[in-house]
C-alpha cells in the first residue's frame, strides 16, 4: 500500500501551505498527519487555523499544544490532493 506524499513550504506571513498528494487509483481514507512533522509547534499561548484552499472553507481550529497533535484528512481521492493552509494565530481568552 503506497501512503500519499506531503509537500510543505512556509510563507513570508508565517503560515504554512501542505499538499497531501494521493498517487494510488483508490481513495485514501482516515490520513492522519501531525503538525510537528511539517514544523507547526504552536506555543501555550496560540492556536492553528486550519483552511483547504481547494475548497475554500475553513475546516477549524487545532488548540492541541501536544508535540504530537494530529489532524485527521477523512478522504484523498484516487489521483488527487487535499491543498491545505496553517496560522497560528493567539489564543483568544475569556473571563
Amino acid at each position: 500500500m503506497r501512503y500519499p506524499s506531503v509537500y510543505s513550504t512556509k510563507l513570508s506571513t508565517g503560515e504554512t501551505i501542505i499538499v497531501v498528494t494521493n498517487w494510488r487509483e483508490h481513495h485514501y481514507s482516515e490520513y492522519f498527519l501531525t503538525l510537528s512533522d511539517i514544523g507547526i509547534m504552536p506555543s501555550l499561548s496560540e492556536t492553528v487555523k486550519v483552511r483547504d484552499i481547494m475548497e475554500k472553507k475553513d475546516l477549524g481550529a487545532i488548540s492541541d499544544r501536544n508535540q504530537h497533535a494530529k489532524l485527521l484528512i477523512d478522504k484523498i481521492p484516487g489521483h488527487g490532493s487535499k491543498v491545505l493552509k496553517f496560522s497560528i494565530v493567539p489564543t483568544i481568552s475569556v473571563f
